[in-house]
């Protein structure tokens, strides 16, 4: 057996997350039926993470076990040429036996992207189209509020009887500007459920001056599943990288 390291990029709009699930289209049914249609052998692979439908990614990363080995370019090439035109594998590396896509994390950044302008036709799929302004400068100032290591009860969807510890740390939350959007990038080793989602949807907010700077910081103390209602469209959403040990 060769164990191989995939990374890969994805439109997710049209698919039920990464997971796979009964009746439902997901990444991974897809990657799973084109790689055991390249082995001739029933496959499965492991993912980095798993995602909520709707929901992008430009680095993704998965691995799987290969009873027959072919060359790195080979399986790249006999991925992208079975896969869904909104599925591309961008590399495939021979890794180590005692590699894994998901246990082996150091860090993974994911970018939710919001269009301040006109509504724009060719991206609605992949980013937030709310098409008014945005007080950015409050938004980074909100923002900074939830940096660093804390008890996230309150901004995430993730009962408490299934993720008791509910403490991750933030290692980087910033909003910046380019033309008519804005970005949001939130660092970390370890997310919860809807938990970007929801950062983004509450500094929104705040950019709209519907809530204070203060109030992000409120919610945060709060440990109350009920304390923050906001949830950004999944649409928005997009994993861009994944750090590992190597």
């Amino acid at each position: 057996m060769v164990r191989y390291k995939v990374t890969c990029a994805f439109n997710g709009y049209h698919y039920f997350g990464w997971q796979i699930q009964p009746h439902q289209p997901t990444i991974q049914a897809c990657v799973e039926k084109t790689l055991s249609m390249i082995t001739k052998s029933k496959m499965s692979v492991i993912g980095c993470s798993r995602t909520d439908a709707r929901v992008s990614a430009l680095g993704f990363v998965f691995h799987f076990d290969s009873p027959i080995q072919i060359p790195q370019e080979g399986f790249k090439k006999a991925f992208n040429s079975n896969l869904p035109s909104d599925i591309r594998v961008l590399l495939v590396e021979v890794a180590s036996n005692d590699f894994h896509a998901r246990y082996d994390v150091l860090k993974k950044r994911y970018l939710y992207t919001i269009e301040t302008g006109a509504f724009n036709v060719f991206e609605y799929q992949h980013v937030m189209q709310y098409n008014r302004p945005l007080d950015v400068e409050s938004m980074q100032l909100a923002a900074n509020y939830l940096v660093g290591t804390h008890d996230f009860t309150s901004y995430n969807a993730t009962p408490i009887a299934i993720a008791e510890n509910q403490v991750r740390t933030i290692d980087r939350l910033s909003v910046m500007k380019e033309s008519s959007k804005v970005k949001i990038i939130v660092e970390s080793k370890s997310f919860l459920h809807h938990m970007v989602r929801m950062f983004a949807q509450t500094l929104i907010e705040v950019g709209a001056h519907r809530i204070s700077i203060e109030e992000v910081e409120k919610i945060r103390q709060a440990k109350d599943k009920r304390a923050c209602p906001y949830n950004a469209p999944a649409e928005g959403l997009m994993l861009e990288r994944v750090w590992y040990k190597e």
